[in-house]
C-alpha cells in the first residue's frame, strides 16, 4: 500500500513539475516580439572585393553601366549594383574584414544614390516614374537599413562607417517618397 502511495504521489509531483516547465519556456518566447523582416530577396553577388580576379568583374560592371541606354533600366542596374555590395559586405562582415565591409556598403549605398538621381532626372524631365522601381528601390532600401543594423550590432563601437551609409539611405528613403505619389504611378 505505501509503495502504492509513493507511486501515485511521485507521479502527481512529476506532472506537475512537467507542466510548470512547459509554461516556463513558453513564457519568455511570448513576451519577444520581433521586427518584421523585409520581404526582399538579395541577389548572390560572386566575388567578393578581396579576390584577385574582382578588377575583372569591376571592368566588366563598368562597361555594362556605359553600354545601358534607356534610364528605367540603368536604375534597375544601379540597385541590383547596390543590392550585391551589400550582400559582399555581410559576407565579409562574416570574414572580420571590417574596414573592407564599410567600404562595400558604402560604394553599395552610391548605386542607391545614383539610381534615386537617375529617378529625379526622369521626373524633372516630365516623364513618369514607374510604380515597379519604386516599390523596388523602396523595398531595397528598407532591406539596406535591415541589414545594415544587423551589422552594426556586430561591429559595436567600429560602426561609424555603417552609421553613415545608413544616413545617406535614410536621405534616399525619405526622396523616393516623393515618388510614389499617384502621378507616378503608370
Amino acid at each position: 500500500m505505501k509503495k502504492i502511495i509513493t507511486m501515485i504521489v511521485g507521479i502527481v509531483l512529476f506532472s506537475m513539475t512537467t507542466a510548470v516547465q512547459a509554461q516556463e519556456a513558453v513564457a519568455p518566447l511570448a513576451e519577444i516580439s520581433p521586427k518584421p523582416r523585409v520581404e526582399y530577396t538579395l541577389p548572390y553577388p560572386g566575388m567578393l572585393p578581396d579576390n584577385p580576379l574582382y578588377f575583372l568583374k569591376k571592368l566588366r560592371d563598368t562597361v555594362m553601366e556605359k553600354v545601358i541606354a534607356d534610364p528605367m533600366k540603368k536604375a534597375e542596374f544601379y540597385v541590383l549594383q547596390a543590392d550585391k555590395r551589400l550582400v559582399m559586405g555581410q559576407m565579409l562582415a562574416e570574414q572580420k574584414k571590417n574596414e573592407l565591409t564599410e567600404t562595400t556598403v558604402s560604394k553599395g549605398s552610391k548605386y542607391m544614390i545614383q539610381a534615386m538621381d537617375v529617378l529625379k532626372a526622369q521626373k524633372m524631365g516630365g516623364n513618369k516614374i514607374p510604380s515597379y522601381m519604386t516599390n523596388r528601390m523602396g523595398n531595397s532600401v528598407a532591406k539596406h537599413l535591415e541589414v545594415l543594423e544587423e551589422l552594426k550590432a556586430k561591429a559595436g563601437a567600429n560602426a561609424a562607417g555603417i552609421d553613415g551609409t545608413m544616413g545617406l539611405l535614410k536621405q534616399v528613403q525619405s526622396e523616393l517618397s516623393t515618388f510614389t505619389t499617384p502621378e507616378t504611378q503608370q
